[in-house]
């Protein structure tokens, strides 16, 4: 069963992997999310995913009318993100978004093959597509 957490440890987490989508996301909340140039998702069914501590959560509207809500669940005292919930947007309707670096060593990350590339239309000019994924200019 998959584990990560925070970078303190105040956030534990575990979930059941069926099936799993990975995605990578090029999208601007992405960049301001991870301070980087994407975001890298493992996208699974709620129901499968367990939060332990106390997380702190921050909400923003997205999407066609600000019609998609985003949910954020970090810890309060170091800001690591460990996942996203999104309301609204039908493709995610039910699932969580667990950010794939907060995954504990040895749990697949550095092996990790993706199954798509979403929001290329803003990946940064610098960074190269990878190979033989699949790419989107918005969510597959």
């Amino acid at each position: 069963m998959p584990s990560g957490g925070c970078l303190c440890g105040g956030l534990r987490y575990e979930y059941v992997d069926e099936g799993s989508k990975k995605i990578i996301c090029h999208c601007r909340d992405c960049h301001k999310m991870t301070g980087s140039a994407f975001g890298t998702n493992i996208i699974i069914p709620a129901s499968s995913f367990t939060l332990h501590g106390n997380p702190k959560h921050y909400s923003f509207k997205r999407g066609a009318g600000g019609a998609a809500t985003h949910t954020t669940s970090f810890c309060a005292n170091c800001g690591t993100t460990v996942s996203k919930n999104v309301s609204g947007f039908e493709k995610f309707e039910g699932m969580v978004l667990v950010k794939a670096g907060t995954l504990d060593e040895g749990q697949g990350f550095d092996e990790m093959e993706f199954d798509a590339e979403a929001q290329t239309k803003t990946r940064v000019t610098w960074l190269k597509s990878i190979a033989d994924v699949p790419q989107f200019e918005g969510m597959p």
